[in-house]
């Protein structure tokens, strides 16, 4: 006669049995026979442990403009009876699925610690959220190092994004936008244009939804490309 110390018992010789929750279990067994019986417990003899949590999550939108509401959605696998998220911010939640206000412009790492009684785990997502800024108003930089092409913010978009891009020299610029098939579709800015840091806006509603590529040239040889995401 088996004690499995979860409410259940056997009286097979060699038993099988299914621990349904975790804990520590105390296990007794009796057996008989012509002389009479003998009993021999063993205290907290078998262990259980929760199944070890494994963190993942996603979030509804991972771009946008200041402020940015956030929708974090929890989708660790295991068990789990704790959360806890760092937004990048200096900001933190302990809910399973929260919801975040971004109120500054930055580019963002969160990271979510799943855990239960037993154990822990930790994803962390580099760079996440990008919160830009609503000022789109072409901004000159004094003296810029190098040429650069920055990703467009939003993206992805619908139906506007902006992209910026610096001159270290006075150049010829043409900032152009092309299809996937390689197609030039628009052009942002074509022209000599003084050392600075720019800023201009595409306003895509005319296109179809997709991938498009932001091509910019300059006279001093300078080519650079970023992937924009359209999405109606």
């Amino acid at each position: 006669l088996w004690d499995f110390g979860d409410g259940q018992s056997g009286s097979e010789q060699n038993p099988k049995h299914i621990y349904e929750k975790a804990g520590s279990f105390t296990v007794s067994l009796t057996v008989t026979g012509p002389g009479g019986s003998d009993k021999i417990t063993k205290k907290d003899f078998i262990v259980v442990t929760e199944p070890a949590p494994k963190a993942d999550f996603s979030a509804d939108v991972t771009t946008g403009e200041v402020p940015l509401t956030v929708q974090f959605t929890d989708s660790s696998s295991g068990t789990v009876t704790a959360w806890l998220w760092y937004f990048g911010d200096d900001s933190s939640s302990t809910e399973q699925n929260p919801i975040h206000i971004y109120t500054e412009t930055g580019v963002f790492t969160v990271t979510q610690i799943v855990s239960n009684a037993s154990s822990a785990d930790t994803l962390v997502k580099n760079d996440y959220i990008n919160v830009c800024a609503t000022n789109i108003k072409i901004n000159i930089a004094e003296n810029p190092e190098k040429f650069a092409l920055y990703q467009n913010c939003p993206n992805p978009f619908n139906p506007q994004t902006v992209i910026g891009y610096q001159l270290p020299v006075i150049s010829e610029v043409e900032l152009s936008i092309y299809n996937i098939l390689g197609q030039k579709v628009a052009t942002l800015v074509s022209g000599r244009q003084p050392a600075g840091t720019y800023k201009v806006k595409w306003d895509a509603s005319a296109f179809n939804s997709g991938i498009y590529f932001c091509n910019l040239k300059t006279s001093a040889g300078f080519v650079q490309i970023k992937k924009l995401i359209f999405l109606k």
